[in-house]
């Protein structure tokens, strides 16, 4: 079905503003509704409704076995889709909620195919902007509503993200600015008795340790992974080919690789990271020093989505390490990139392995 996709801006949201109200009755009729969050831009549907939740699948072409998030305006409203839960879910939403913290509990047996994806577990959320809230309060629902974007690639932050990759698939997209975070929340996993993260965000592992007053498990097993959006698949993967460069990458390595993307034919380099003296002014750079890791990962998905738009035809990001919201980081470059580079040795590898390639490639045309 093609839409005729409305775009509405939201300057001061309450539940009286005309585009909440049409927002608010689009979802109670079935529909979806693009809307910010503090975190991304969310595609959502009322998640009690079996098909209004298949129209995200569709929009996005998401895969459908990935199940998707539930937000809710109070965190009185969990006891609606969530079975019996402990005390650790008032100390983290009494810490972080409204906010990016997904918690993985224990689901209501009619979301097990709807929003779980028949699974038994369902992600729940309070997100915090004044949006998602008024949209929240307006239609009285709870909202399944992952990443507003085609998947597979870069979240949008944007109004303008949405837009371009969702015009004509949805019926409205409400645009309430540019998104605080601008990566997903984090997602931990309270359906066992060791309380794991199962996708890092912007709460990090050492802010929930200290709310729990115990170690929270850092990295879920593969079973445990898939209670969690966002972890079966490639995800946020610009369209040029994304090669992500570890620390211990030196400057002669990275040299080398620019140098060989730029032999190609019509080649556009795009670089994000830190090496100033040695990217070459024929790249489009942007750098980010060892100190600003928020705002490197806040602007990483507009990053990737502004290098596609202006015709980038190979990218090479700078990893970092993984304390803090480096993780998080890390994360979102693992999952989009085309080859992760650990070593020089490593490096030089690939571009022989490249250079091979596009060899033949070129003696082929």
């Amino acid at each position: 079905m093609v839409f005729e996709t409305r775009l509405r801006t939201v300057a001061q949201p309450s539940l009286d503003d005309p585009a909440i109200a049409e927002a608010a009755a689009l979802l109670q009729a079935g529909a979806t509704v693009a809307f910010p969050t503090e975190t991304v831009y969310g595609l959502g549907a009322d998640c009690t409704k079996a098909d209004a939740v298949a129209r995200i699948y569709t929009a996005k072409n998401r895969p459908h076995d990935n199940p998707v998030i539930v937000h809710v305006a109070e965190r009185e409203q969990i006891d609606a889709f969530c079975e019996a839960y402990d005390e650790r879910v008032a100390l983290l939403a009494e810490a972080f909620w409204p906010g990016p913290l997904t918690l993985i509990l224990k689901a209501k047996p009619y979301l097990h195919d709807t929003v779980c994806r028949g699974l038994d577990t369902v992600g729940i959320r309070v997100p915090a902007h004044p949006v998602a809230f008024a949209l929240l309060k307006k239609s009285g629902l709870g909202l399944a509503a992952p990443s507003a974007n085609i998947s597979g690639k870069p979240s949008p932050t944007k109004a303008k993200h949405v837009w371009n990759d969702l015009q004509g698939r949805i019926p409205l997209i409400l645009d309430g600015g540019p998104c605080r975070v601008g990566i997903e929340s984090t997602v931990l996993d309270l359906s066992q008795p060791r309380a794991a993260v199962l996708r890092p965000g912007w709460i990090t592992g050492r802010q929930l340790d200290e709310v729990l007053g115990a170690p929270v498990t850092r990295e879920g097993d593969v079973a445990a992974a898939h209670r969690s959006p966002g972890t079966r698949y490639r995800h946020y993967s610009p369209d040029a080919p994304l090669y992500v460069l570890q620390p211990q990458v030196g400057d002669d390595a990275f040299v080398e690789l620019q140098a060989l993307i730029l032999q190609q034919p019509a080649a556009r380099l795009g670089y994000i990271g830190m090496r100033r003296e040695v990217v070459t002014d024929q790249a489009t750079a942007l750098f980010y020093g060892c100190e600003e890791i928020d705002r490197f990962i806040h602007d990483l998905y507009m990053n990737l989505r502004q290098m596609d738009e202006e015709g980038v035809t190979h990218i090479i990001v700078d990893g970092c390490g993984e304390e803090g919201h480096g993780r998080s980081l890390m994360d979102r470059l693992r999952r989009a990139a085309t080859v992760v580079l650990v070593s020089d040795r490593d490096t030089h590898a690939f571009c022989l392995k490249l250079s091979t390639e596009w060899a033949i490639g070129n003696s082929n045309t």
